[in-house]
C-alpha cells in the first residue's frame, strides 16, 4: 500500500483510467453535499492569487491498479472516493463549458485535454474516468458535450447544473476556479499493491459514515471475486434482474435464501452470514443460482405472476395471510417444482397445508415466535424425499409442532376473539371471505 498526501491534477493528469465497480451505488451527492463542496473553494478563491500556497483538506480516495498490461493504458479500480471524484470531473466539465461560452477556448481545451479524457486514445479508453453502469451514458455524454435533457432525472445531470448556475451568476476567474479545485483541494491518495485485499478495505471504509446495506455489501463481496473482464457481463445478465425484480426486497430475499436451508440469520447479520456462507464457493455460479431463486421470491412477493393460475392463487392466499416466516421454506419447495422434482399438484397441496397450518395457529391463538426457525429448518427434513413422500412427511412433521386438530379450532372459535386490530383484522377477514367462497356463489365476494 502507498499512501500520499496529493491533489486532484497529480490524480487525474496523465494517460490513465479510475473504474468504478458496477457493484458500487451509483452518483449520489446532492445539494447539501455540493454546497459545502463550493464554500470551501470559495474560501480558497477569496484570495484570488493564482499562486497560493493556501491548501484545503478533502478526504481521500483508495484505488488499486488492475491492469498490468504495458500496451494498454494504467487503469485503477477506485475502491472508495466515488462521489467526490465525480463531483470534480463534473465541476471541471462546467468549468470548460463555461469558458467556451466566455472565450476562453485555450482553458477550455486544456481541462479537456489534460484532465477529462485520454486525448490520443479510443473507445472507453478515451475517457480518465468510468461510472457505474447507470452512471455511465450521462457522465460520457457531459465529457464530450453532447445534449443532456434526455438525462435530466439522474443525480449526475443535477450535479452538473447545479454548478453551472451558481458559475454563470458569478465573475469568478475560471482560471483561478480550476487552478483552486486541482491544486489546492488536498487529499490523501492509497493506492493498494495487487497483494492486497480490495475487500477488507471496502468492507472497513464502509462501515464507517453512513454504511453500506447489506445487499451493497453482497454485491461488493461477489464481484469482488469475479475477474474484472467479466464483471460486466455477469451483472448485466444475472444481478440487475435480481435488482430489478426485487428491488428493496433484495436483502430480505437472501436473508430468507439462507434460512431455507437452515442457516439462522439475523435481519442485522445478513452480510456476515453470507460471507460465511460463501466460503470457498464459485462467485459465478452462486450469482447464477441467486437469480434463479430471486425469480421465484418475486413470485412469492406478487411482483411477478405464475403461470399457473391455481399455483398463483395459492400464492396470493399465502401472501394476503403476511406469511412471510414461511417463505425460506416455501422458495425452496418452488425451486423443486420448477425443476420438476415435485409436480405441480403436490406442490398446489403444500402451499394448501402451510396456509392451513398459519391460520390454525391463528384462531388457536398459539404463539409464532417459533415459526422462523422452523420453517427455515423444514426444507432439508423434506428435500430428500420423492415427489410422494414429500406431502405426507410435511403433514406428520407439522403435526408434531403445534398443528391444531379440528376439535381444537372449534373450541377455539367459540372461545377465542378474533377481531381486533391490524393483523388481526386481515386475518379476521381471511377467513370470513374463505367462508364465503366456499359457497361458491357466482358473485365474487
Amino acid at each position: 500500500m502507498d499512501a500520499s498526501v496529493t491533489n486532484f491534477q497529480n490524480i487525474i493528469e496523465g494517460t490513465k483510467q479510475y473504474v468504478i465497480p458496477m457493484f458500487q451505488r451509483t452518483y449520489s451527492w446532492g445539494e447539501k453535499q455540493w454546497k459545502v463542496l463550493w464554500d470551501d473553494i470559495m474560501d480558497l478563491v477569496e484570495n484570488d492569487t493564482v499562486i497560493n500556497n493556501d491548501n484545503h483538506f478533502i478526504g481521500s480516495i483508495v484505488s488499486i491498479p488492475i491492469n498490468a498490461n504495458p500496451h494498454k493504458i494504467p487503469k485503477f479500480l477506485l475502491i472508495d472516493g466515488q462521489q467526490r471524484v465525480t463531483t470534480f470531473l463534473i465541476l471541471l466539465s462546467v468549468i470548460r463549458d463555461v469558458s467556451k461560452i466566455k472565450g476562453l477556448n485555450e482553458l477550455a481545451d486544456e481541462i479537456q485535454e489534460t484532465l477529462l479524457v485520454n486525448k490520443h486514445k479510443k473507445n472507453d479508453e478515451f475517457y480518465k474516468f468510468i461510472p457505474t453502469n447507470i452512471d455511465r451514458d450521462v457522465f460520457k455524454t457531459i465529457i464530450v458535450e453532447e445534449e443532456l435533457t434526455k438525462f435530466e432525472n439522474y443525480q449526475i445531470y443535477k450535479a452538473f447544473q447545479y454548478f453551472k448556475d451558481l458559475i454563470m451568476k458569478t465573475d469568478i476567474d475560471l482560471n483561478v476556479l480550476k487552478i483552486k479545485i486541482t491544486i489546492n483541494l488536498a487529499m490523501v491518495s492509497i493506492v493498494l499493491s495487487p497483494d492486497d485485499n480490495p475487500n477488507l478495505v471496502f468492507e472497513s471504509l464502509n462501515f464507517k459514515g453512513q454504511p453500506l446495506k447489506p445487499v451493497d455489501l453482497i454485491r461488493n463481496h461477489l464481484f469482488m471475486h469475479i475477474p474484472q473482464e467479466e464483471q460486466d457481463e455477469i451483472y448485466n445478465r444475472y444481478w440487475i434482474v435480481m435488482e430489478k425484480a426485487l428491488g428493496e426486497n433484495l436483502t430480505e430475499f437472501i436473508r430468507h435464501f439462507l434460512m431455507g436451508i437452515n442457516i439462522n440469520v439475523k435481519q442485522s447479520e445478513v452480510y456476515v452470514q453470507f460471507k460465511t456462507f460463501f466460503g470457498k464457493k464459485d462467485p459465478i455460479e452462486l450469482v447464477k443460482e441467486l437469480k434463479e431463486y430471486a425469480v421465484l421470491y418475486a413470485k412469492l412477493l406478487l411482483l411477478d405472476k405464475e403461470k399457473n393460475a391455481i399455483i398463483q392463487h395459492r400464492i396470493e392466499r399465502i401472501h394476503a395471510l403476511e406469511a412471510r416466516t414461511t417463505y425460506p421454506f416455501l422458495l425452496y419447495m418452488y425451486k423443486d417444482y420448477v425443476d420438476n422434482k415435485i409436480s405441480s399438484d403436490i406442490f398446489i397441496e403444500i402451499l394448501k397445508v402451510v396456509e392451513n397450518y398459519v391460520i390454525r395457529r391463528f384462531v388457536c391463538n398459539i404463539d409464532s415466535k417459533q415459526l422462523n426457525k422452523m420453517f427455515a429448518s423444514l426444507y432439508n427434513q423434506l428435500k430428500d424425499l420423492s415427489n410422494s413422500e414429500v406431502l405426507e412427511e410435511l403433514k406428520l412433521f407439522l403435526q408434531l409442532r403445534g398443528y391444531p386438530t379440528d376439535e381444537e379450532v372449534r373450541l377455539s372459535l367459540l372461545t377465542n376473539p378474533l377481531y381486533g386490530n391490524g393483523d388481526r383484522a386481515k386475518k379476521t377477514k381471511f377467513i370470513l371471505s374463505t367462508f364465503e367462497e366456499s359457497f361458491g356463489h357466482k358473485e365474487k365476494v
